[in-house]
């Protein structure tokens, strides 16, 4: 039996005024406060914050009514900070074999620069705006935003952290991959491509918004918004825009 079904088990036996629940949350407690009085010993909690099901309230609730015993000597630890720069190493490593040189990049982020640098002279970006070329050298061949956009939803019940954001990318990857025109330099959520079955069913899959989709950017007919706009000015910018909005547009926030 799973955890999570053995905590709904447990809540659904009654002891007294309350549930054999309740015994086991005042048993963990206890537990935690063991290694305290040894040197070679610890507890290990893995607290799944924005987890997998929602049944998983009844273990949450155990280790919130514990955090006093814990909170004495426990030590937080992340496997894996998705608003950090560790993410481009982890995507580099399981989803490249190679990448270009130095040279190559620091071409691109010199490139990226100068068009930030046009950008804020005319006001069309911020100023700070700049620096974040400095970046591409470290989250190449990403853009050096895709991380901010991933935190939006990383609580997302539906997404599986770290493998999510591996599964998620791939997808990405895969939208890139499959361009008619080879003219990306640093990946985004902007150049998902709806009209692959495989983007849509995993982006629907985290939040929903199928028939948002349909409706406004991608149908088999050419005709939610984005795609008419872009048939009209022969370009991409509304289907990219609209798929950049939809990916900051997963959390449930």
């Amino acid at each position: 039996m799973s955890r999570v079904a053995g905590f709904h088990y447990l809540d659904a036996q009654k002891v007294g005024n309350g549930t054999v629940a309740d015994i086991a949350t005042r048993a963990f407690a206890n537990l935690l406060t063991a290694p305290g009085k040894k040197i070679n010993v610890c507890v290990v909690v893995s607290d799944l914050a924005a987890s997998y099901d929602t049944g998983m309230r009844l273990m949450h609730r155990a280790l919130e009514d514990a955090r006093q015993e814990l909170g004495r000597q426990e030590r937080n630890i992340t496997p894996v900070d998705l608003a950090a720069n560790e993410i481009y190493d982890i995507l580099r490593k399981r989803l490249f074999e190679k990448l270009p040189d130095q040279a190559g990049i620091d071409d691109i982020a010199q490139a990226f620069g100068r068009k930030l640098a046009e950008a804020s002279k005319s006001k069309v970006a911020n100023r700070a705006a700049e620096a974040i070329a400095d970046e591409v050298a470290a989250t190449y061949p990403f853009h050096p935003r895709l991380k901010n956009v991933i935190a939006l939803f990383k609580e997302n019940e539906q997404f599986k952290q770290t493998r999510g954001l591996i599964e998620l990318v791939s997808r990405l990857l895969r939208s890139v991959w499959d361009r008619k025109s080879n003219n990306v330099f640093l990946i985004g959520p902007q150049h998902f491509d709806l009209g692959i079955q495989g983007v849509r069913d995993k982006l629907t899959e985290i939040f929903g918004m199928r028939d948002v989709i349909a409706k406004d950017l991608w149908d088999g007919n050419a005709s939610a918004h984005a795609q008419v706009i872009d048939l009209k000015t022969g370009k991409e910018a509304a289907t990219q825009i609209g798929s950049l909005v939809l990916t900051a547009s997963l959390s449930t926030t």
